[in-house]
């Protein structure tokens, strides 16, 4: 668990982080391999997180809602898994980066996973599941989607969104 009332900088190798950002700050995180993001908060800053395995993405949020108060998650390796993940409706961006991996809903159900404005999500391996309640659900205003490998994409919009570019290499 990591508090701090100004920008936080972690270079870690650790199974799961709680961490919350107080004030103008930001959480930068940079993990050796996988990691349980359980919950990680910043009250007026971007949220930065780099981890060498999978990522499970339990309960993240960027709650002031202006320009760069932005979440961006890569895995370098495994997974993205995603259960709550929230920043501004009006200027808040989400990007998700899974290089050898897939992007999936934690819950597999219905509940809204990603709330943004914009949200780019790239995987090797596919975004979503084809099975049971399986989409990766979204309310978010525009949408980038890529998966430059095998793999699917199943998303669920709560809303209207403008489907900027959505590609897949071999799926559907």
């Amino acid at each position: 668990t990591a508090t701090a009332s100004g920008t936080m900088t972690l270079d870690t190798t650790i199974t799961s982080l709680t961490a919350t950002a107080t004030g103008l700050s930001s959480i930068v995180v940079s993990e050796t391999d996988s990691i349980q993001l359980t919950n990680v908060q910043a009250s007026d800053g971007e949220i930065s997180v780099v981890a060498g395995g999978a990522v499970t993405a339990m309960n993240i949020v960027s709650s002031n809602d202006v320009i760069g108060n932005d979440v961006s998650i890569t895995a370098t390796s495994g997974n993205i898994t995603v259960g709550t993940i929230s920043v501004g409706a009006t200027s808040g961006a989400v990007t998700l980066l899974a290089i050898s991996g897939a992007i999936l809903d934690g819950a597999n159900d219905a509940s809204t996973d990603i709330s943004a404005d914009q949200v780019m999500i790239t995987s090797s391996a596919g975004i979503g599941e084809s099975t049971g309640a399986g989409s990766l659900d979204t309310a978010v205003n525009s949408l980038v989607a890529n998966v430059t490998g095998a793999g699917l994409i199943n998303l669920n919009e709560g809303n209207g969104v403008t489907l900027t570019s959505v590609t897949t290499f071999n799926g559907s």
